[in-house]
């Protein structure tokens, strides 16, 4: 006998999220979301409005706005040139923003979010741990050195944040290093993948001359380019104050200076000043735009990148990239974009003399200067394509997703129900109690729910029943929902009873297999089905009750269809049973409002009254938080088709569950319960469950 095919069903195919709450790095964001795009990867970023230029993804990709929203009008035009006032504001508004990405992916199925900055590393950190209570995995690319012993404050914070990351991005090996020697917990979580780069056409000398004039140079003067947002770990009073040193070699040499300033230039004008270098410095202290980008590095003979602190650099890349060699500081990982290629200088961070002796040696040899920036510009060519590094980002992606999250210490539950909705309705809230916690939650769902709705078009009430699942299974924090492969067989008496794939018609060796499958791939050590009566006496939930008690048995004999995969011996079977006390209080309520409790449900088809008067042993009572009480409703709130219009009955039913319904109770059948067995945890007792070889 061939066994049907077993369906995993990722819940939606969402791409990742990147989140970049300051909208610090969005050319490194629109260069890789651009590669993602070209890869087939939807992408979504959350960001914050932008403080100069907007970046036009193009259709790429998504952008959403959850951070300081008021920034991207008056406000930030306002804000602009006031850092201080602007850096308070973001501080006040940073919560809301959190709050606000919070609310627009906790219903979202679970994927990646790659946090590229955390700007406030303990809230970013609450932000993350909600969502991974959710079935989210965390990425996230190490742009500035984090801080060390000498930040304790800080550093406790950054370490709360790390410890929940699934993994870490750096540029290089040395930043890698540093990173778990800063933090040896993140020790086998660090993913060195390098910074993208585009390469340029590489410019001649005519376009060297021409953007000298678009820029206003002097034609024949050496010049050395300093670009990007001016802050004082950047080192500009550095350079400066080795000018003197280099205008002694090279009298006509020339110092631009290009970018937004983000500090006060006062004593950068009295360095100028103090220093006679008024006719050596083109100080341009504004933003530069896109379009205008080529015309500075082409320019430029050198790039001088004379960092105090940094973890790795864009424009570092960007300058290779048109072909300039650099001058950098051996701090971060910036000495390896420049000298496993030879492709630049390296010189100690805060040495205005080593620096001056740098830039006048590349300044002296002019050929060994060009085929520095030659070989920069190939390493960028070779190494740092943004294909190549979202191919690395994607393959990083699809890893962590793959890896048990931190916290369920590789526990796994699967539930084994009829339709969509049993998940949510039958156990949703020890699901999301569960999925919580961080055990890895399955729903291996039997049918689609084709009979739900009685003259309904069956296939297409399958595929709105199936969504429902998707969008409760989310809710939930589900990680996985399988489709055994089944039709909806309705009610007793039911038309659907006989429509040849209704899971009634099935023989039931056949589905014990099909649950078999299942449960060798998902390995549970706790699986959850029906009772013996289905619940309330549905012939589906009958039929899969049956067959995973026998699946149950089967799934870890070794002899038992060899061919079906591994054997797997799960611990422990409990059949969830719907509280009496609830029953019994729905049965008066129906009557107290003129209903008949032996026509409950949508269709009229329950008899509430014969199910409340079967009674089930209780061998574990799972309390459920208000929190995840609210998981279980916003998940049963999925389930429109089913619901029904609202009214008394139902607004009742909601209160009950609410507030009545904190407990979810469950009748231990494997292995047999002790008399007295009282559990509060499902994985009581439970340990790793090995092969069964």
């Amino acid at each position: 006998m061939t066994t049907r095919p077993v369906h995993a069903v990722p819940r939606v195919a969402t791409g990742p999220v990147m989140l970049d709450p300051g909208n610090f790095t969005p050319y490194y964001i629109d260069g890789l979301c651009g590669a993602f795009h070209r890869l087939g990867v939807d992408i979504r970023v959350i960001s914050a409005p932008p403080l100069f230029e907007p970046v036009d993804p193009g259709g790429q990709y998504q952008v959403e706005h959850c951070f300081f929203p008021l920034l991207g009008g008056r406000v930030g035009g306002l804000l602009r040139h006031r850092t201080r006032l602007r850096q308070m504001v973001k501080a006040l508004g940073y919560p809301s923003g959190l709050w606000r990405t919070w609310r627009a992916l906790r219903h979202r199925p679970p994927s990646v979010l790659h946090v590229q900055w955390a700007l406030v590393p303990l809230l970013d950190g609450l932000l993350a741990r909600a969502l991974k209570a959710r079935g989210w995995r965390i990425v996230h690319t190490v742009h500035d050195p984090l801080p060390g012993p000498t930040r304790p404050f800080s550093s406790r914070h950054h370490r709360w944040f790390l410890s929940c990351a699934d993994a870490l991005i750096v540029h290089t090996p040395a930043l890698a290093q540093q990173v778990v020697s800063a933090y040896p917990d993140a020790a086998g979580r660090v993913k060195v993948i390098p910074h993208g780069g585009v390469p340029q056409p590489l410019p001649s000398e005519t376009d060297r001359v021409r953007a000298r004039q678009r820029l206003g140079l002097e034609e024949g003067r050496p010049v050395l380019l300093l670009f990007g947002m001016l802050k004082p770990y950047k080192g500009l009073d550095d350079l400066l104050a080795a000018m003197p040193a280099i205008l002694s070699r090279f009298p006509r040499c020339l110092l631009v200076v290009a970018g937004e300033a983000l500090m006060s230039l006062s004593p950068i004008m009295e360095l100028i000043e103090r220093l006679g270098l008024r006719d050596s410095v083109v100080l341009r202290p504004t933003f530069v735009p896109q379009e205008e980008v080529a015309s500075y590095f082409t320019a430029a003979d050198l790039v001088v990148v004379p960092y105090r602190e940094i973890a790795a650099s864009g424009v570092v890349v960007a300058a290779q990239g048109y072909g300039r060699a650099v001058v950098v500081t051996r701090v971060g990982g910036l000495p390896e974009f420049v000298e496993p290629d030879s492709c630049g200088l390296v010189v100690p961070p805060r040495d205005p003399k080593a620096l001056a002796a740098a830039v006048c040696r590349a300044l002296g040899d002019p050929e060994e200067l060009t085929r520095m920036g030659y070989r920069a510009w190939t390493r960028i060519a070779q190494d740092h394509d943004w294909m190549d590094v979202a191919r690395q980002t994607r393959a990083l992606y699809d890893a962590v997703k793959r890896e048990p999250g931190p916290v369920s210490a590789g526990r796994t539950l699967m539930f084994v129900g009829a339709h969509p909705d049993d998940e949510s309705f039958g156990p949703g809230g020890t699901l999301a109690k569960y999925a919580a916690d961080g055990v890895r939650v399955v729903y291996a769902c039997a049918t689609r729910g084709e009979a739900g709705d009685v003259g309904a078009d069956g296939q297409a009430l399958g595929q709105r029943r199936w969504a429902e699942l998707e969008c409760a299974a989310a809710a939930l924090g589900l990680a996985t929902v399988i489709h055994l492969g089944y039709r909806d067989s309705g009610m007793p008496g039911s038309p659907d009873n006989r429509h040849p794939n209704a899971l009634v018609a099935a023989p039931l060796d056949r589905v014990a297999r099909d649950i078999v499958v299942a449960i060798r791939q998902v390995r549970p050590q706790v699986v959850i089905t029906f009772d013996p009566i289905g619940g309330y006496h549905h012939p589906d939930h009958v039929v899969v009750h049956r067959a995973t008690v026998r699946a149950f048995e089967q799934a870890g004999l070794p002899e038992h269809c060899p061919d079906l995969g591994t054997p797997f011996r799960s611990t422990k079977l409990y059949y969830w049973v719907p509280s009496r006390t609830m029953l019994r209080l729905g049965v008066r309520a129906l009557r107290l409002v003129g209903r008949d409790p032996s026509r409950a449900g949508r269709n009229r088809d329950v008899d509430l009254a014969s199910v409340a008067a079967v009674d089930f042993p209780v061998h574990a009572r799972i309390r459920l938080s208000g929190r995840v009480v609210a998981r279980r409703q916003a998940a049963s709130t999925c389930h429109r088709s089913q619901l029904g219009p609202t009214g008394t009955t139902r607004r009742a039913a909601w209160i009950l569950s609410r507030y009545v319904g904190g407990t979810d109770l469950f009748t231990l059948a494997q292995p047999r319960p002790r008399i007295g067995l009282s559990e509060v945890d499902l994985f009581e007792g439970v340990t790793p469950v090995k092969d069964v070889s």
